[in-house]
């Protein structure tokens, strides 16, 4: 049992149309570097890039307590170091970036996966496919980060939560409850708070169809 993490900058390929390929190598080293660096502090393992996106894991090869919370702390560190990142991105290559996070946890098969000759230690399964799912459809709902049910455990007093929708994601025939999450301080937490109350109460009747 594994919590994932896929990460995505969003409109990538409209990017490197306006940058050179050097540039693009220079910026996703400067992106990727913070990345990788959370996702270690935050005992997580980091399985691959695929090109633009991150994919990284919890509670494997090694069991680490509380995975879900440690996923959700490093996807809104993550979040809250690109607007840092940004400013040196502005004034280097003249752009800045967007991405996108899903968070998923459930049972997957974990181990060294590929032919004879080349093989990864990565992660396989039905799971994996909707952390994927939910990374894509940040840029359906407008926001940053988006986690399944699934992640309830993670959850502290500290996080604000908005229920966004419950959805059936392409591949699966089971509808999933989808969140997303803040981290806000003393002094935007209130009007956070009533600004996701009345999005409830429009959602409770959303759901009944009123």
């Amino acid at each position: 049992h594994i919590s994932i993490l896929f990460s995505d900058i969003r409109s990538f390929n409209s990017i490197s149309e306006q940058i050179s390929p050097s540039q693009i190598t220079e910026l996703l080293h400067d992106y990727f570097t913070p990345v990788t660096r959370i996702i270690i502090d935050h005992h997580g393992t980091h399985d691959k890039f695929i090109g633009d996106a991150v994919m990284c894991f919890w509670n494997a090869p090694v069991d680490v307590p509380d995975h879900q919370g440690h996923a959700i702390r490093a996807a809104l560190e993550m979040l809250a170091g690109l607007r840092d990142l940004n400013k040196g991105f502005k004034e280097k290559f003249g752009i800045e970036i967007a991405v996108g996070i899903g968070l998923h946890s459930g049972l997957c098969r974990v181990g060294n996966m590929g032919s004879d000759d080349i093989f990864d230690y990565t992660i396989i399964g039905d799971n994996v496919n909707l952390a994927s799912r939910l990374e894509s459809l940040t840029k359906f709902y407008g926001v940053e980060l988006i986690i399944s049910q699934d992640m309830a455990p993670g959850l502290t007093d500290a996080l604000v939560v908005q229920e966004l929708d419950r959805v059936r994601v392409k591949g699966k025939d089971t509808p999933v409850s989808i969140f997303t999450v803040f981290s806000p301080d003393a002094g935007t937490r209130p009007a956070l708070e009533a600004e996701i109350n009345a999005h409830d109460q429009a959602l409770a009747h959303y759901k009944a169809g009123a």
